[in-house]
């Protein structure tokens, strides 16, 4: 996917958490991947599925930053990886990781709602987050916890899950259109913030 391995590498540098330096992408594989939501807090919100959260035409307008409450902490960030490791026999928590969160609005539904996105650039991943809300300065149980419900959520891998034309994702909840992606891509870099996540030792 062509496409999506230009979309990675226009994720320029930002700052978050005191960190930044966005690494060059053109060889990483441009295989990401869609989370829907879990379980979250009392009080959050996320849409029920894809097809709530993915207004259908999407455009640049409907993106915007996202305050920093919506931004997982590095501390959360470095728990989803291990457990992502654990789960997979990787080791992406013992290297740098770079993550962008970026907010859509959707204004198609009534009533309106925003989600939060989380892009996982190594990963290849991307996490509905919804409206849920993270501690910036997390305890170890709390980091722990939104660790934990980050790395179950359901995943679903762009390299299967995408679709050049929308009529072709029309009633499913797991398949999105590349264009989407592009899009979501682009505005991250324009829009988004970035969070730098680096190995302990």
């Amino acid at each position: 996917m062509p496409e999506l391995q230009q979309a990675l590498q226009r994720l320029g540098p930002s700052t978050h958490h005191g960190h930044c330096a966005m690494p060059a992408l053109a060889k990483r594989a441009a295989c990401l991947t869609l989370l829907a939501a879990a379980s979250w807090h009392a009080g959050a919100t996320a849409p029920a599925n894809t097809a709530d959260a993915v207004p259908k035409p999407a455009v640049a307008t409907d993106f915007s930053r996202p305050a920093s409450q919506y931004v997982a902490s590095v501390a959360a960030l470095r728990n989803y990886l291990q457990a992502k490791d654990e789960a997979n026999n990787t080791q992406n928590a013992q290297s740098r990781q770079h993550f962008c969160f970026v907010q859509q609005h959707n204004r198609t539904v009534t009533p309106a709602r925003s989600s939060v996105w989380m892009v996982w650039l190594e990963g290849g991943q991307i996490a509905n987050l919804g409206q849920r809300r993270f501690t910036a300065k997390p305890s170890p149980d709390e980091a722990q916890w939104d660790g934990d419900a980050l790395s179950e959520a359901k995943a679903i891998h762009l390299a299967t899950g995408v679709r050049e034309t929308a009529q072709e994702t029309t009633g499913s909840s797991i398949l999105v259109e590349r264009a989407w992606v592009d899009l979501l891509l682009t505005q991250c870099k324009a829009k988004g913030r970035k969070v730098d996540v680096r190995p302990l030792h």
